[in-house]
């Protein structure tokens, strides 16, 4: 699992990038395509919630 930045209206948002093997996906909303997180305080809350203890962050 990979965190990484995204400019969206000029801000940066946080969005997972999973991987299974050589398979990658984004994180999905109900109305999105890529689910996004204004700070990273938060997506940590969110993956906690779903039972990830390890991610890496890429910041480029």
């Amino acid at each position: 699992m990979t965190i990484q930045s995204i400019p969206v209206l000029g801000r940066d948002r946080w969005y997972v990038i999973l991987k299974l093997g050589m398979d990658e996906a984004t994180v999905k909303s109900a109305r999105t395509e890529v689910r996004t997180w204004a700070s990273l305080d938060s997506l940590a809350c969110w993956l906690k919630a779903q039972g990830c203890g390890v991610a890496e962050l890429r910041v480029v």
